[in-house]
């Protein structure tokens, strides 16, 4: 019962501190489409600086106090199993920012890099759905955001582009992309619907990615 209790407890937190960045994210984009451009892009410096662990320099005895526990009961639920020896300890495992480290300005990189890898959707775009892709490298919210705001196409033609990599040998052992021998079709990010729905309601229209000759 309380290894079910813990594992509940951390799904929680979890899923509590994945809502409570989607909500940044969308309080980020809100700024930007009410023209607060100056509010929106402090927001996502503020978000940089956090990820490169300037906003924990000088608190390491206050943040392994707040956050060892976590720790030291998982080693506590799951014995040694290849955890005990790495945090039953009395210091947080992973070493906090002592230092602070340059962030360049937001807005200065991502104009850099939607020049260098050739995006076509507005700046403040490529910033928020870029940041999101480090935020939300695994959560399943990062492909549908994407395509709502807009930005998914343009993500996958120039972050993923058609041909360029390794698909086999050692090379693509390598590869940190996924290998792209296709053309991307943005309407095929609707499924299809189901044969035997289209039966049942005449009036209902096949999704076009799905019509004959696509």
């Amino acid at each position: 019962m309380r290894r079910i209790k813990y594992k509940t407890s951390v799904s929680l937190l979890i899923v509590l501190a994945s809502v409570v960045l989607v909500l940044l994210c969308l309080l980020i984009v809100h700024t930007f489409r009410t023209g607060e451009e100056a509010e929106g892009w402090k927001q996502i410096n503020i978000l940089r600086n956090r990820a490169f662990g300037n906003m924990e320099v000088g608190k390491s005895s206050e943040l392994t106090a707040k956050f060892n526990s976590y720790f030291r009961n998982l080693a506590s639920v799951y014995g040694d199993n290849g955890y005990g020896k790495y945090v039953a300890t009395e210091g947080y495992p992973i070493p906090f920012n002592e230092t602070p480290v340059t962030v360049v300005d937001a807005q200065n990189y991502y104009a850099q890099l939607k020049t260098e890898k050739g995006f076509t959707s507005d700046l403040w775009k490529v910033a928020v759905n870029e940041e999101r892709r480090k935020e939300f490298n695994a959560e399943w919210c990062l492909r549908g955001d994407m395509q709502k705001s807009g930005y998914l196409e343009d993500h996958i033609e120039h972050n993923y582009p058609k041909g360029f990599g390794y698909l086999k040998g050692f090379e693509a052992i390598f590869e940190f992309r996924t290998y792209r021998d296709f053309d991307f079709n943005i309407n095929k990010m609707d499924m299809p619907i189901p044969a035997d729905e289209l039966i049942k309601n005449p009036a209902c229209d096949q999704n076009e990615a799905y019509l004959g000759g696509h």
